[in-house]
Parts: structure tokens; sequence; C-alpha cells
């Protein structure tokens, strides 16, 4: 009987042993739970911009879901944008790849102030592609871009650098001087939209689902966009050679007349700094994911935010990608070692833009140039000390030029 008992013990303790074995010794942790912030800010531009609107349809439903409460600031000029976000006034802005690039980084225009310059910024949450054509009105005897003629007027709101950067591809395009394609300078956005409309200027800028684009379209003077033909493969060329942050595609969303026109095509994102809390960044990207069927049908533009089309702006992008959205995007299994390179590069370039704008200014003052955006011997003197130190344009790159360019910034 004694022996018998042994027996059973010992089966048991080795029961005992194989149990232990395959059944974890403790539970997974539970998920900390997120407090989210009694107010998020995000800033845009023009209030008839889809930068503005697409934030304004999507976060009352985030405020429904949180108690987050949401405040979304239209602003005129991007330098007004840009200090709401360096101040801390706001925590995520909507802007254009080629602007977040051209202005927050490379620091140009009315952005290379002694306290601003270039921003270290991140792309944060999912966004749209944003194609944005050249208009005239629907009475215009412009028709083509072959009538555009000497003593043709052109609109631009010189207080957004990229406007201004437009300006000259197109007039590059075009092979056309100054004096030829004619700018007329604006303060803001909606005063050359205005200006068109009362027939002041021949051409603008329009996005095909913007307000003004239906409000003009409904009007008793019409819009009309006007095509940018892929055939003509030299006028294109010389538009990159301007601008080579954008591209070219034939766009069938918004208004009729904008339908099956070819315009130039910018990824827009919401920004942010980068020292802003990863997982808040994290959250919001992941709520968005979650969410995006919700979305989708508020706004033309806001069926694209979605993982698919964050992902596909990343493979050209050449700002860097925020920790938290990384995080999510590995999560899913949407981040490659190619994007570890070009986040690498992307890193490396606006660090050294931050480090080389911080020795200009340095180098400016012991040479007694005025640090000011109007001073014109300042904004001379910070793009040749780019040029005199190498450091590259942000600009569209592949793969390969991102693995040439990673090794040329490591040397």
């Amino acid at each position: 009987m004694k022996k018998l008992v042994h027996a059973l013990v010992a089966v048991i303790v080795l029961a005992g042993l194989i149990v232990g074995c395959a059944v974890p010794q403790s539970t997974p942790t539970p998920e900390k739970a997120f407090k989210w912030p009694e107010m998020l800010v995000t800033v845009s531009g023009a209030e008839t911009s889809p930068g503005y609107y697409v934030p304004l349809a999507w976060t009352p439903l985030h405020e429904k879901a949180t108690a987050v409460k949401w405040r979304v600031i239209g602003a005129a000029s991007s330098a007004e944008r840009t200090q709401l976000l360096r101040d801390g006034s706001a925590n995520f802005y909507y802007n254009s790849l080629t602007a977040s690039g051209t202005e927050n980084v490379e620091a140009r225009y009315g952005l290379a102030t002694r306290g601003g310059g270039p921003l270290d910024l991140r792309i944060a949450l999912q966004g749209f592609i944003f194609p944005l054509g050249v208009v005239t009105r629907g009475d215009s005897p412009i028709k083509t871009i072959y009538d555009i003629k000497p003593g043709t007027t052109f609109g631009v709101p010189v207080g957004i650098a990229t406007f201004v950067d437009y300006y000259y591809a197109y007039r590059a395009w075009l092979n056309m001087s100054e004096r030829e394609l004619i700018m007329v300078p604006f303060g803001n956005y909606r005063a050359a939209e205005t200006a068109l409309a009362e027939g002041k200027i021949d051409l603008f800028f329009c996005q095909p689902t913007s307000a003004f684009a239906l409000e003009m379209a409904g009007g008793p003077h019409g819009i009309r966009f006007l095509d940018w033909p892929e055939k003509d493969v030299e006028g294109e060329k010389r538009f990159r050679e301007v601008v080579s942050t954008v591209t070219f595609s034939t766009v069938n969303r918004g208004v009729k007349e904008g339908r099956g026109v070819r315009m130039h095509i910018n990824p827009w994102n919401a920004y942010t700094l980068r020292d802003t809390d990863p997982e808040l960044v994290y959250r919001l990207v992941k709520w968005l994911d979650e969410n995006s069927n919700a979305i989708k049908g508020l706004c033309a533009e806001c069926e694209d935010l979605t993982l698919k089309v964050l992902r596909e702006s990343l493979n050209t992008t050449f700002m860097p990608v925020h920790e938290g959205t990384i995080r999510y995007l590995k999560e899913k299994g949407l981040w490659t070692a190619a994007d570890d390179a070009r986040q690498e590069y992307n890193v490396r370039l606006v660090n050294w833009y931050i480090k080389a704008y911080a020795e200009a200014i340095k180098i400016a003052d012991e040479k007694g140039v005025k640090v000011d955006p109007t001073n014109k011997a300042w904004l001379e003197f910070w793009t040749n000390y780019q040029k005199e130190i190498g450091i590259p344009h942000m600009t569209v790159m592949t793969n390969e030029e991102i693995k040439a360019g990673l090794a040329k910034l490591k040397k």
C-alpha cells in the first residue's frame, strides 16, 4: 500500500511538471489604459481648402468616441501656420509634402526668420491625395495651355511659398518669361480666388473638389481646368527642373470640369513635431484606420484617409515619419527595410538643415547681414550657404537614389 501511495504521488508530481511546462506561469499584462488629452488642435490652410475641411469632417467622430475636444484652425499664410505649430499652439499641421519640405525644412521665403528656420517635422496621420489644377473662367478665350499668350496674368498668393514655386514651374513649362506670364501677387489664397471670379486675373490654382471650384462651376462665368498633356515631354521636363516634388496624373473627382484633366498631384498629411508623444500619434493613426469606413463618406478627400494611401505616399516621401506612426505600420506589417533606409536618410537631411541654419545665422551675424525674411541679402546668403556646404534639396527619390544618398550623408 505504501508503494502504491508513493507511485501515485510521483504521477501527480510528474503531471504537475508537465502542466507547468505547457501553461504560461503568468498571464500577459493588460494594455495600459490611454488617457486622451482634453483638447487637440490642428492647423491648416485657407477655409476653402481640403486641408481645412478634411479634419473638420473627421474630428467630430473622434470627439464623440473619446471626449477629446478638437479645434481646427484655418490660417492664410505658411508663416502663420508654422508658428502655431512651433510655439505649441497647435498639435498637428495639415500640409502638402512639397510645402513641408521646401518651406518648413528648407526655411524658404517668410520662414527664414531668426526665431524660425527648419522645423523638425514628422509625417503623423493619414492624409489625402491633393490634385491642383491651373484654372481660368469658363468664358475665357484660354481653352488650352497653348492659348496662353504673352500678357496673360497669373494670380499667386505670395504668402504660400509653394504657389510661388508652382508659378515659376508652369512658366518654365510654357517657356515664357516673367514679362510674358505676368505674376499678380496676392496676400492670401482667398483674395486671388476673388480676383479670378471677378475677371481681374486670367489664371489661378484650384483644387477640383474645393468650395471655390463648386462655387465657380455653378456661377454665371463657369470654370475651366487646363490640361497639361503628357505628350509635352520637354515642357514637363522644364517644370520638374523647378519643382521636382510633385507628379502629374489625370483626375477623376470633384467638379465635372476637372474630371479627365491632367494636373499635378501632391500628397497631404497631418504633420507634427518630432517630440510629440508617440503614444498619442499611435492611437490617432490606429483610430483613423479602424474608423476609415465611417469617415470615407464625409467628404471627397476623406476616402483617402486609409493606411493604403498613407503607405503609397511613403514610397517616395522625403519627409521623416513619426515614431508613433511607424509603430502602427509595423504592427500591420506595412514597414520595410527600404522604409528604414529612407527614414534614416530623411532624418539625417532634416537634422543637417537644422544645423546648417544655425551656422548660417551665426556667420551672417559676424558679417553684419540682417537675418530677416524681408532682407534680400539674407535670403541670398542662406541660399548660397546651402550650395556652399552641398546640402541636397528635399525632393522625390527612388529607393536606389536613397541608398546612394545615404552613403554620401554617412561620409
